[in-house]
């Protein structure tokens, strides 16, 4: 997908994996997330874990089985879903830029 962030923004709930960058950006737009993680990758479930105990999303673990009745139809539970309000500093915070600066002030003195 060109450009996941026209679509994220504009979504009702975001279904992904528990990467940090993707649940970053889902919760910087207050989307309620569904995370089906890799269960080969811990960080995944650190990440999913730490969005549930925030009531912003619930984790499902990849690698399920399928019922003999097949998938069932998802829940409106993600209406109850409520992300935590972003500081004001995240929302005006520019991480290129900040970066940026960090690379060339560190070029200049090495530390």
């Amino acid at each position: 997908m060109p450009d996941l962030l026209s679509h994220l923004c504009c979504a009702e709930v975001a279904i992904l994996h528990g990467g940090l960058t993707t649940l970053h950006e889902a919760l910087f737009f207050g989307k309620p997330v569904v995370m089906v993680i890799d269960p080969h990758h811990p960080e995944q479930g650190n990440n999913a874990r730490a969005i549930t105990g925030m009531g912003a999303g619930v984790m499902i673990r990849g690698g399920m089985r399928r019922t003999p009745n097949g998938w069932r139809r998802p829940s409106k539970r993600h209406e109850n879903f409520r992300c935590p309000t972003s500081p004001p500093r995240y929302a005006t915070e520019n991480g290129r830029v900040l970066l940026w600066n960090e690379i060339q002030e560190t070029l200049r003195h090495p530390r």
